[in-house]
């Protein structure tokens, strides 16, 4: 019986580490890794900020409390049919289940590594796409009371991902607002643009507090288009009645200045704030801050 107790405590041993790191990960994450000996998760992806790093130990933290009950429960079960062998079998057994809990305190790795690059990749590859692009134009197209929409569902990791918006883009070297309206326009629609309004200028900001991002959009109303229409390798171009439009899938900031395009002829300056979860969190109107409901 000694025997089969002193293999007890040492399989108990490697769960018992993962639930007390587990829980201590949980509650206070380590100072962030500085060298070799530095303690906690080290990853490439988990030490790449001290924002990963945090998000590691939280995540690994939870998964090695539940895998270490798991491992308690599970080695305790198989040593039970273990009581009353010789020395050989219970050594035997306990020499597979540390092997097995070994993997399991490797497993929690795997979902750990996926949910980093889940959270931290597509969250850089935004942010750099609109860091690239601090200027663009935006354009709604007129035609018999209605608007010329693109249905954004072909590009992949495009943060207007089935979102409906105006035809438009983002400036070249030496263009003009009017030079970027009239390329992006003909390259997205095919038709060329005669005559247009200047109605406004929208600064979106976007991003965590303290990381955020700024972009100037130079917004216009276009009409009297020339040409025969493309495919579009952005999306779907459809005529919509403007009475329609605010029946499809718009960003919230989208209908404040869709609203103001229809409501008046004025030029305006429009700020709209969005947070890292692209949730608009105010707007402001020529200066005064406006209601975003």
């Amino acid at each position: 019986m000694k025997t089969w107790i002193f293999m007890l405590l040492v399989d108990l041993l490697i769960p018992a580490v993962m639930v007390f790191f587990g829980l201590r990960f949980e509650k206070k994450t380590p100072k962030p890794a500085r060298s070799m000996f530095s303690f906690g998760y080290r990853t490439v992806m988990s030490m790449k900020s001290k924002e990963t790093w945090d998000f590691a130990h939280k995540t690994v933290g939870k998964l090695y409390v539940i895998m270490g009950i798991i491992l308690v429960v599970l080695s305790i079960v198989v040593l039970l049919f273990t009581i009353g062998k010789d020395k050989d079998t219970i050594g035997f057994t306990g020499m597979i289940i540390c092997y097995v809990q070994i993997v399991g305190m490797l497993l929690p790795c795997i979902p750990t590594e996926l949910a980093l690059r889940k959270n931290f990749d597509k969250r850089k590859e935004k942010e750099l796409i609109m860091k690239e692009a601090a200027l663009c134009t935006l354009c709604y197209i007129e035609r018999d009371d209605k608007y010329l929409m693109l249905h954004r569902v072909s590009k992949k990791n495009d943060i207007n991902k089935d979102k409906w918006i105006g035809v438009g883009g983002h400036f070249k070297d030496l263009e003009s607002p009017e030079d970027c309206l009239i390329r992006e326009v003909r390259e997205e629609t095919g038709y060329e643009l005669c005559d247009f309004d200047f109605r406004g200028i929208v600064t979106f900001v976007c991003g965590k507090t303290g990381a955020e991002v700024v972009e100037y959009m130079h917004l216009y109303v276009g009409r009297n288009v020339v040409g025969e229409p493309i495919e579009c390798d952005e999306g779907k171009l459809v005529w919509v009645d403007k009475k329609e439009v605010f029946n499809l899938n718009l960003w919230e900031g989208d209908k404040i200045f869709l609203r103001l395009l229809n409501e008046s002829k004025d030029f305006f300056s429009l700020k709209l704030v969005y947070d890292e979860n692209e949730q608009l969190k105010s707007a402001v109107l020529n200066g005064k801050a406006t209601d975003i409901e």
